[in-house]
Formats: C-alpha cells, sequence, structure tokens
C-alpha cells in the first residue's frame, strides 16, 4: 500500500470484557473520572475521557484479566498533569501496579490495576536524563 492509498483513521476505541458491568461502571466513573456513556445496548457501556474511550463488554464466562498476567495491560494514556492525576486516583482508592516515577526512557507514569485487574499506564514525557 503506498501512502496516498492509507485509510484515514478517524478515531480508536479499546475493547474489554468484564465480569461485572456495573462494577467496571463505578470503578472507571468514580475511581478513574471518566464519563458513562450509556448508549442503550444491552451488556455494554462506554467510559469516556477526552480522546479516550473504552468499550466495556459483560463477559462472565471469560477468565478475569488479573489472570492473564502480563497480557492484562491494554492501554496508555499520555496527559499533562500526571501528579495530580496519580493523587486524585490514590485519594478515591485505587490499586496500583506501580507507583508514580520517572522512567530511565523519558516519562514520568504509573499503572493502575482496575477492579478485574485490566492494567493501564499514565505517562507524560519528561525527557531522557
Amino acid at each position: 500500500m503506498c501512502k496516498s492509498d492509507k485509510p484515514n483513521f478517524t478515531d480508536h476505541y479499546h475493547v474489554i470484557a468484564v465480569k461485572d458491568l456495573g462494577e467496571a461502571v463505578k470503578y472507571y466513573r468514580d475511581i478513574l473520572g471518566f464519563d458513562v456513556d450509556d448508549r442503550g445496548v444491552d451488556g455494554w457501556q462506554w467510559f469516556v475521557n477526552g480522546p479516550v474511550t473504552i468499550m466495556a463488554g459483560l463477559c462472565p464466562e471469560e477468565v478475569p484479566a488479573g489472570g492473564t498476567n502480563n497480557h492484562s495491560y491494554f492501554l496508555r494514556v499520555m496527559l499533562e498533569d500526571i501528579d495530580s492525576y496519580y493523587k486524585a486516583i490514590k485519594g478515591e482508592g485505587g490499586e496500583f501496579a506501580e507507583e508514580i516515577e520517572n522512567k530511565p526512557w523519558g516519562f514520568r507514569e504509573f499503572c493502575v490495576r482496575t477492579n478485574e485487574g485490566h492494567r493501564i499506564v499514565f505517562a507524560k514525557y519528561i525527557g531522557v536524563v
């Protein structure tokens, strides 16, 4: 495919399977501060925060994300005021897979573990020291 034939992507969503949709709504809304966009589709909820959308599908028969170990990492979100967001999540009782720190690859970042074990990294580029 030549450069002129490349598709013009307009958006992206992250899709996760959850065992308890109600608990997922509480976590993404109350701990991470996402808006819940209930589109009236049975078994689905959309969590939205700015350019980030996560579609959560009810899949009670699936292995929980926490049981997939390293494969539970599904999203990396870049943001400016990382320290304030970290403190807000900590204040709401969020669980961290990694506490906030400056990484040798030039990012200040932390990783949350959701109520079902999905892991999300939040990061800010600070430059390689």
